[in-house]
């Protein structure tokens, strides 16, 4: 009963009393939820890191840890599979709307602004005569991509000790990437890997 939370009624139904907290998580209530629902998550968020104990600037990240972020990635990108409307890059942050940089992080090169116009768009649409969605207005928007800021668009990160920028190369080696154990795990030459990560594909 912290901060007198209250759940939809739907949802709290499907629980034992006590046990309607589960309707905070996304993925328990989104079934329940007759509305129309956009959903907007970074597929590596940085608090839920924080809370599970993974820092990622400062001490190198160990191997154990580097595999938790990759399958929390996997996890998430599955809890979003089902979902009919989402914009879920590949990304290590917290806020997103928030900041000024929302608009220009992509998924598939499609804009979280235009995400949102196809998706308001669909809905008018499917009330006209059960129209088939949109062509060319994607509404469902996961990053495909196995690691934190595998995408070009996110946001910088800074060293939360320097403040200084990194770009994705140095972020990876500041946490302990190990180029030939990461190209050898994608197949990849690690010329090939760094190119790749330099230019975001």
């Amino acid at each position: 009963r912290y901060w007198n939370g209250v759940v939809p009624e739907r949802c709290k139904l499907q629980f034992k009393e006590g046990e309607e907290w589960n309707c905070f998580f996304g993925y328990k209530i989104y079934p329940t939820l007759r509305c129309p629902v956009f959903v907007v998550q970074w597929l590596f968020d940085e608090a839920q890191l924080t809370v599970d104990n993974v820092h990622l600037t400062g001490q190198p990240v160990q191997e154990g840890q580097w595999l938790y972020i990759q399958n929390l990635g996997r996890e998430l990108r599955n809890t979003l599979k089902d979902v009919t409307a989402s914009f879920a890059p590949a990304c290590l942050s917290h806020e997103i709307i928030t900041r000024n940089h929302w608009t220009d992080i992509q998924v598939k090169g499609t804009s979280l602004p235009r995400a949102l116009h196809c998706w308001d768009r669909s809905l008018h649409e499917s009330n006209k005569n059960g129209k088939a969605p949109l062509k060319g207005c994607p509404i469902h928007l996961i990053d495909s991509c196995p690691w934190p800021h595998c995408n070009p668009s996110c946001p910088t990160i800074r060293d939360q000790f320097t403040g200084q920028e990194m770009n994705v190369i140095q972020f990876l080696m500041h946490m302990g990437f190990d180029v030939q154990k990461m190209a050898q795990q994608q197949g990849l030459e690690p010329s090939k890997l760094l190119g790749m990560l330099s230019s975001g594909n």
